[in-house]
């Protein structure tokens, strides 16, 4: 009767040890919402770019500078 019961203990114990064995990982953090917020990021970054080159001449308009002017100064 002794026997059984150890046998049956280590059966459970190997059962066990098996499962975590095979353990299935999960990340963290949800990639698809790691994904989206590197979009946005890199989408702000070129929509700044962007506003940021057609705002430029109208603001040297604004101080009256020409494009001349302006290749003058940087020679």
């Amino acid at each position: 009767m002794s026997q059984s019961t150890v046998q049956s203990s280590s059966a459970s114990s190997i059962e066990q040890h098996d499962y975590e064995e095979f353990e299935v990982w999960h990340p963290r953090f949800n990639p698809w919402i790691i994904a989206f917020t590197v979009t946005l990021a890199t989408f702000m970054e070129a929509l700044d770019t962007s506003i940021a080159n057609v705002a430029l001449p109208h603001i040297a308009g604004s101080l009256a500078s020409s494009q001349d002017e302006n290749y003058i100064i940087k020679n």
